[in-house]
């Protein structure tokens, strides 16, 4: 048996000791790892989370520009609080270009539930030829804001210089209130 110098068991004890720090240097790895591991499930949650409320912030922020787009769509689409009188002049003149006279009866303002907007029921009647009163009717189907033509009714009037004939209709605009 061969016997070791006392350089040798200096090198078996470094050697030894080595392997112990090793040893203890694994261990605390690996109960470090175990730790970590275990809070994986929740960091993956909240990383889950996170990347839910940053989704949600995109999604809320695209919904707002968007939303401010569809206002502005809104808006062109409505008669603006102070140009009622400006429609009903706009709604004459249109009659005049295709040769009706257009009389406004009434101007019936509906609120609306729960919104800014209110629907006026606007009254009116144009007299003239059957094609330029039928004319007339079918221009109100085209209006270029939110509208409907609630009611229509021909009737003919008279005979001055030509049968003449008047279109009772009932509008629905929508207007800010």
């Amino acid at each position: 048996m061969t016997t070791l110098g006392a350089k040798g068991r200096r090198w078996c004890i470094v050697a030894a000791v080595a392997c112990l720090v090793s040893a203890g240097a694994f261990g605390a790895l690996y109960t470090r790892v175990l730790t970590v591991g275990a809070r994986l499930p929740a960091l993956s949650l909240q990383i889950s989370e996170s990347e839910k409320h940053r989704g949600t912030a995109t999604l809320l922020r695209t919904l707002a520009s968007e939303a401010e787009t569809s206002r502005s769509d809104l808006a062109a689409l409505v008669i603006q609080k102070d140009a009622v009188a400006d429609f009903i002049e706009n709604l004459e003149s249109a009659g005049r270009s295709i040769g009706v006279v257009v009389a406004v009866d009434s101007v019936e303002p509906r609120p609306r539930a729960a919104s800014d907007l209110e629907e006026l029921h606007i009254a009116l009647h144009a007299t003239g030829g059957w094609e330029k009163a039928a004319r007339f009717a079918a221009l109100l189907e085209t209006l270029p804001i939110e509208s409907r033509v609630l009611q229509a009714a021909f009737s003919r009037t008279g005979t001055e210089g030509g049968a003449l004939w008047r279109a009772d209709i009932t509008l629905a605009a929508l207007k800010e209130k």
